[in-house]
């Protein structure tokens, strides 16, 4: 077990509300959310689809130090790519070569100013 869950201090309504994104915690439990057993990581709740939805940078820091620990030795590292870039690599033996696809398709616009991280 490499988290667990804490309940929010209060939950954001029209009457309980903090000037920022999360609300401060207030409960730590024992309840898992994100697991890590040999090869396998877990984790819980809509993790992907706030970040999607948020952003939340400590989201993709959490799910960077996971990958990192199941692929210590990754075939292509590329630490500046902005996080809306996709890098393949395929090996072919025969041919002696690997070959390296790299993608960068971002879903949104950039806003003025903007630099996708």
């Amino acid at each position: 077990m490499l988290a667990t869950y804490g309940h929010p201090y209060f939950d954001r309504a029209p009457d309980h509300f903090s000037s920022h994104k999360q609300t401060p915690l207030g409960l730590r439990t024992e309840s898992p959310v994100i697991t890590l057993r040999g090869k396998v990581a877990y984790i819980a709740n809509p993790f992907f689809r706030s970040y999607a939805l948020d952003g939340t940078g400590a989201y993709k820091l959490i799910v960077g130090d996971l990958i990192r620990r199941l692929v210590p030795q990754p075939a292509v590292v590329a630490p500046r790519l902005p996080s809306t870039a996709q890098v393949t690599a395929l090996k072919q033996s025969a041919q002696r070569r690997i070959i390296v696809h790299l993608l960068h398709y971002p879903t949104d616009p950039p806003r003025a100013g903007h630099r996708y991280h």
